[in-house]
């Protein structure tokens, strides 16, 4: 946006340091547009790891590409985690899908 010959630079606000606001964090950085991260949370250490966490290919796993950010990922993946099993209240298994 220009106001006469002044350049006025965007500030870009970001609420939650969550894996969402982070990867939108570094793709700003690349562009290199200035941003701020707003977190509730005082440290990365300020609370335990949470559960898992399904990026599907074309648009988690999309954006940490863009992001350049795949080899870190893939570092710390759990692919394992992909299994799921449907069970009755006697723990019968109903259905059964195992990732290979």
């Amino acid at each position: 946006m220009r106001s006469g010959s002044v350049m006025l630079q965007s500030h870009i606000g970001i609420i939650g340091a969550g894996p969402g606001g982070l990867t939108l964090a570094r793709l700003l950085q690349l562009q290199s547009i200035p941003f701020t991260i707003y977190d509730k949370d005082t440290s990365p250490s300020a609370r335990t790891e949470g559960g898992s966490l399904d990026l599907q290919t074309e648009s988690g796993q999309r954006a940490l590409e863009a992001a350049g950010l795949m080899d870190q990922f893939n570092r710390v993946a759990r692919y394992q985690g992909q299994d799921a099993k449907l069970l009755d209240k006697h723990g019968n298994i109903h259905i059964e899908h195992l990732s290979t």
